[in-house]
């Protein structure tokens, strides 16, 4: 069920495979059966952030950031008229492609 603020509710049934929640029913025209997956479910997600906001050097940064295992993130960190670096923080799931063994 989603609330629809200032609207209906809407009622909508969800298929789960293995791959995640099949959404390919939702859009119009495609006829193939597509799924998608949040990697974040694979292993739960880590907040560093705490660790992050108390780190007193670009070594306790990166250490605190080494444990993030969430979505794609761009980091920047920065000192007082000393240093800048940026990071791409990223955890993305493999993609095989799958056998068609209907022939």
């Amino acid at each position: 069920m989603i609330h629809v603020k200032r609207g209906r509710d809407v009622e909508m049934d969800v298929v789960v495979t293995r791959h995640g929640p099949l959404i390919s029913r939702e859009m119009k025209g495609e006829s193939r059966q597509l799924a998608l997956k949040w990697a974040i479910y694979d292993t739960g997600l880590s907040l560093p952030f705490f660790a992050v906001n108390s780190a007193q050097n670009w070594e306790q940064f990166r250490a605190a950031f080494g444990r993030y295992n969430g979505p794609g993130q761009n980091v920047v960190y920065a000192m007082w008229m000393a240093t800048l670096a940026t990071r791409l923080q990223e955890r993305f799931q493999s993609a095989r492609r799958a056998t068609d063994r209907s022939r």
